[in-house]
């Protein structure tokens, strides 16, 4: 499995750098490696290829070769980051170092509510595909599934600009803005994808 890390990352790192919080973003890449690691290993168990992991500002991106699981598999495959962030928010209440302590909540935190949104490529965005699945209709699925990332976009568009949040939230919403248009320019590709990995999930059922 190749690892390859967005630009994204490295624009939210030489911020961190620049205003000397060297530590803060080892911790934050920690748990962004601990919910990714959550991923791989479900995907391992489930026997899902991986071609490589992309880490982005948000987190990781699994690039997974086919999806020959039922739908109910693959929303314990995509949400179990979201599980191992939830596990380490609740063992961060132990550390003894306060500002470990804090760190270790907040970050953990931040990636589940983030992950919790259904915008490709969060992982909720991704559970809320798998679900679609059991409709089995990749055209209906895709529709659904990306008008919900737009709204909620447009949601958090204006969140971030009523609360005037800063940089990083803005290279976040430009990353995820550029995402969903990507994904959206590549609709006929996806819905290809997903009429064959059904075709050859059915298959291998029977």
């Amino acid at each position: 499995m190749k690892i390859k890390i967005h630009y994204s990352l490295s624009l939210l790192f030489f911020i961190f750098i620049f205003t000397g919080f060297y530590l803060e973003f080892f911790i934050f890449f920690l748990v962004i490696f601990a919910h990714e690691l959550g991923h791989y290993l479900v995907a391992r168990i489930y026997g899902v290829k991986i071609e490589h992991l992309t880490f982005t500002v948000l987190g990781g991106v699994l690039k997974i070769e086919t999806v020959n699981i039922s739908w109910i598999k693959q929303i314990f495959l995509y949400g179990a980051g979201i599980i191992v962030n939830l596990l380490l928010f609740f063992g961060s209440r132990y550390l003894p170092n306060p500002y470990f302590k804090k760190l270790f909540l907040n970050y953990n935190l931040l990636l589940i509510v983030f992950n919790l949104l259904p915008i490709y490529p969060l992982d909720g965005f991704l559970i809320l595909q798998a679900f679609l699945g059991f409709f089995k209709s990749p055209f209906r699925e895709f529709r659904l599934a990306s008008t919900t990332s737009y709204l909620f976009l447009g949601a958090l568009f204006v969140i971030v600009l009523v609360n005037r949040f800063g940089l990083a939230a803005w290279i976040i919403l430009v990353y995820l803005l550029y995402q969903n248009i990507n994904f959206s320019i590549n609709k006929n590709n996806y819905v290809l994808k997903k009429i064959i990995n059904n075709y050859r999930y059915e298959a291998a059922k029977s």
